[in-house]
């Protein structure tokens, strides 16, 4: 229905708006409540209308009196002026509101707009006897005929069938009013589809509209924050996802200009067989007679995708016998594994993780032995995280043998690596999952001499690029054990480029089913697997277009029975698909357990802003699509 009068404003605000403890009042519910914990807004004249507009516009001004209380000891713990800017937040949210109001009526033959200009915020008392504090905002609005007005959106989300969760930041937001942090998140669907979050330090903070450049948006520090759906998930079989979001360009923790590429063939770094450690060689964790030492190997690594076999940190030779142990990828069968061979008995332990998901973008692999001579005793961790791994053994393993060979990085053996690798670093112990999580340090090189008791330990440390002088790749641990590129000329050594945007915002896992929708490596992304399929994944990503800093609007949508997963990046079709499940079972629903926003295992931690998100169940058509994307632009103005 069209709004006629501002106190037809105030009751969809009642119905519709939550600004944390604060709701809205007329003057003389302000005046018998001045000593309750009220919240308070009155309208000034409070049944003002606004008449009907013939083919032009008409100005119309208005003031509106904020309040808030400030006598109780917690409320006084707040300082004043945070107080003031508290009112001042709420005032520009609820004008906000109000043009959204105005703006998205059915049938409606006005629309309104602001006169920027003519908005003011002013304090007009202090702490009194009556132990208020107020503002007066002052504002004209102006009308115009729908014919003059031009492209105002008639379409929301609601109108379009199957709706199921409606999540809007300048709608339905609790949120403690000293500190901004979210409680809770109220679906404007109607479906009661609420998300929530009771832990402060994984609460997100509402950052208010500001008049200019961002909307209302709900912020995730990139570290824990994350908001979990209160009841089941109400994704079905078919599903389309909408979100507007942004994720926060990562800022490296020091500087790391280069990288060192391999292209295969006999490109490595040798890093030769220096004399130390347990077994007279420092890079070597046997004594030769049965007893290992812990260690670790890390390698920030990005592989290309087309090759299918990799070497990262190897201490072998495949002629002679003269292995000792390897961390590779081997990239055609998307497996990860770390390996120690005892060559006396040919018997070997291995782990392997065997669901390898980063392709093409930069990841922090980390290994780690705790010198037990057991397949359990190693562990693999990618991007700090330790990911499940089958313990394999292969004959008899009586410990690693002491040989001769040089470490090398990249190999160059027979399967050597084809890709990028940066800050390859050794330790002479077990790194602890804290240490490794530090390392990671969310999502870029760090300096490793800095890290707590993990740099004691480091015994090598190869930036691959950084103070390099071709044909060295300086060892920049206390060691110096340089390594020499052999097969690769100065090109080899270029510019690092980090992965700038990465996290989750919206994901759905429950036991192998899993849906993920978010930004990664500079693509948006988006997962399925198939809970009745293990490992069998299915996912599209889209490169970014454009000023990845600023806000876009990321869609997915899911059709199982024509297995179409498809990925809208703003109102570009491209995609990238990646691998189908021919036996996906289309009858799955997704209702097991809570979606998430903000984090999920897949993309992990979102580092950066969510607007809005909605979600029906079933596939929309592009018609459909369209519609809500045109919605969200025009609301957000993305593109």
């Amino acid at each position: 229905m069209a709004i006629t009068r501002l106190t037809d404003i105030v009751a969809a605000m009642k119905s519709k708006w939550t600004y944390g403890d604060k709701d809205f009042a007329y003057e003389f519910e302000v005046n018998q409540h001045h000593n309750t914990q009220y919240p308070y807004m009155m309208i000034v004249p409070p049944n003002s209308e606004i008449p009907e507009v013939y083919n032009g516009w008409e100005a119309y001004d208005f003031e509106i009196d904020f309040f808030d209380l400030y006598q109780t000891a917690s409320q006084q713990a707040v300082a004043l002026e945070q107080k003031w800017d508290n009112l001042e937040d709420l005032a520009l949210e609820w004008l906000n509101n109000v043009m959204i109001n105005f703006n998205n009526p059915t049938g409606a033959n006005v629309g309104i707009y602001f006169l920027e200009e003519s908005i003011g915020i002013k304090r007009i008392k202090e702490v009194a006897n009556d132990r208020l504090i107020q503002i007066k905002m002052s504002f004209t609005m102006r009308g115009v005929t729908r014919c003059m007005f031009g492209s105002i959106p008639t379409h929301s989300p609601n109108q379009i069938a199957n709706l199921s969760t409606w999540l809007r930041a300048d709608s339905g937001v609790t949120f403690d009013t000293p500190t901004k942090r979210v409680s809770s998140w109220v679906d404007q669907s109607g479906n009661n589809n609420n998300a929530a979050q009771s832990t402060a330090t994984k609460q997100p903070l509402r950052i208010p509209y500001d008049g200019a450049s961002d909307k209302t948006r709900i912020n995730f520090d990139g570290t824990a924050d994350e908001l979990e759906s209160v009841t089941n998930s109400p994704i079905n079989t078919d599903f389309t996802i909408f979100t507007v979001a942004q994720s926060e360009p990562v800022t490296p923790a020091f500087t790391n200009t280069y990288s060192t590429n391999f292209e295969g063939g006999t490109d490595v770094v040798d890093c030769g067989n220096p004399v130390g450690g347990a077994g007279g060689q420092l890079f070597s964790f046997t004594d030769g007679a049965g007893e290992d030492q812990p260690f670790s190997l890390s390698v920030w690594a990005n592989v290309d995708p087309t090759e299918p076999w990799r070497g990262w940190i190897e201490k072998l030779e495949y002629t002679g016998n003269q292995k000792e142990y390897q961390f590779n990828p081997v990239y055609s069968n998307g497996y990860v594994f770390i390996k120690l061979h005892d060559n006396v008995s040919g018997g070997y332990i291995m782990a392997r993780f065997t669901a390898l998901e980063q392709k093409g973008e930069w990841a922090l692999y980390t290994a780690t032995y705790d010198g037990s001579g057991l397949d359990t005793g190693l562990k693999i961790y990618i991007n700090g995280v330790e990911v499940f791994t089958s313990k394999i053994t292969g004959g008899v393993y009586n410990g690693m043998s002491l040989t001769t060979s040089s470490l090398d990085l990249g190999n160059g053996n027979s399967n050597s690596y084809v890709g990028d690798l940066d800050e390859c670093s050794i330790y002479d112990k077990e790194l602890s999952a804290v240490e490794i999580a530090e390392m990671y340090n969310s999502g870029n090189p760090n300096d490793l001499t800095t890290l707590a008791t993990s740099s004691i330990s480091l015994i090598g440390w190869w930036r691959m690029g950084d103070g390099a002088t071709f044909p060295t790749i300086p060892d920049v641990s206390t060691n110096s054990n340089d390594g020499n590129m052999i097969g690769m000329t100065s090109a080899n050594i270029r510019a690092f480029a980090p992965n700038s945007e990465e996290g989750t915002y919206f994901s759905y896992e429950f036991g192998n089913s899993k849906i993920a929708l978010g930004s990664s490596s500079e693509r948006i992304y988006c997962n399925v697997a198939d809970s009745s399929q293990a490992g069998g994944e299915w996912n599209a990503r889209r490169v970014w277009n454009g000023d990845s800093s600023k806000y876009h609007i990321a869609t997915m949508w899911l059709e199982s029975a024509s297995k179409n997963l498809g990925l809208k990046y703003n109102n570009d079709t491209t995609t990238s698909m990646e691998g189908i499940m021919p036996s996906y079972d289309n009858t799955q629903t997704y209702n097991a357990a809570k979606f998430k926003i903000g984090n999920g295992t897949y993309l992990g931690n979102l580092d950066g802003n969510v607007q809005e998100l909605i979600i029906y169940n079933r596939a929309l058509t592009l018609i459909e699509q369209n519609t809500v994307i045109n919605y969200l632009n025009s609301k957000y103005k993305i593109y």
